[in-house]
C-alpha cells in the first residue's frame, strides 16, 4: 500500500460537510438571537416614545386647563368645548387631527381663526394620538385622557387636574 505524502493530507468530504452544517446552525442561531434582540429593542423604544408623548401631551393640556380662563363644558357630556388660553387666545379648543394634538382658536362666529400644533412633530416619532378626551366631573376637576397608537400596541393614560380659573 502506498502512503500519502504529507502535502496531500487534508479534510475528508464528511469532515467538511459536518463542519459546514455546524457553521450553518451557529449562523442561524446568531441571526435568530439578533432578530429577537432588535425586535425587543424596537418594542421598548416604541413604548418609551409613547409614554414620553403621552406625558408631554398631558402636561401641556393640564397646564392649559389649570391656567386657562372661561372654561366652557357641554352640559350633557361634560366635555370641554372652549376656554380662553394664555397661549392660544379666546375660544380655544383641543382636538386630534391626523394623529396630532391641535389647539384651535375660534372667532366670534365659531370659525377657526388660528390652528396650532400643541406639541412639536419630532416628539411623535411615528406615533399617532388616537384619542383625546377632556371632561369635567362636576366637582371642579377635569380629567384628560390620551391614547397613542404605535405599530405594536396602544398606550393610554389619564390625569385629573383642578383648573385654577374655572370661570
Amino acid at each position: 500500500m502506498r502512503r500519502r505524502s504529507r502535502a496531500r493530507r487534508g479534510f475528508t468530504l464528511a469532515e467538511t460537510l459536518v463542519c459546514a452544517a455546524l457553521l450553518i446552525l451557529v449562523s442561524v442561531a446568531g441571526v435568530t438571537v439578533t432578530a429577537a434582540v432588535l425586535n425587543a429593542k424596537s418594542a421598548m423604544t416604541e413604548a418609551a416614545n409613547s409614554q414620553t408623548l403621552i406625558s408631554t401631551a398631558l402636561d401641556a393640556l393640564a397646564n392649559e386647563l389649570r391656567f386657562g380662563q372661561e372654561l366652557r363644558f357641554d352640559p350633557d357630556t361634560g366635555e370641554l368645548t372652549a376656554l380662553t388660553s394664555a397661549v392660544f387666545g379666546a375660544g380655544t379648543c383641543f382636538s386630534v387631527e391626523e394623529g396630532i394634538v391641535t389647539a384651535r382658536a375660534a372667532g366670534a362666529e365659531g370659525e377657526t381663526v388660528r390652528r396650532y400644533e400643541l406639541l412639536p412633530r419630532p416628539l411623535y416619532a411615528g406615533l399617532k394620538v388616537t384619542e383625546l378626551n377632556v371632561t369635567a366631573d362636576g366637582d371642579g376637576f377635569v380629567t384628560i385622557a390620551v391614547a397613542v397608537a404605535g405599530r405594536r400596541d396602544v398606550y393610554s393614560r389619564a390625569v385629573t387636574v383642578r383648573p385654577l380659573n374655572r370661570g
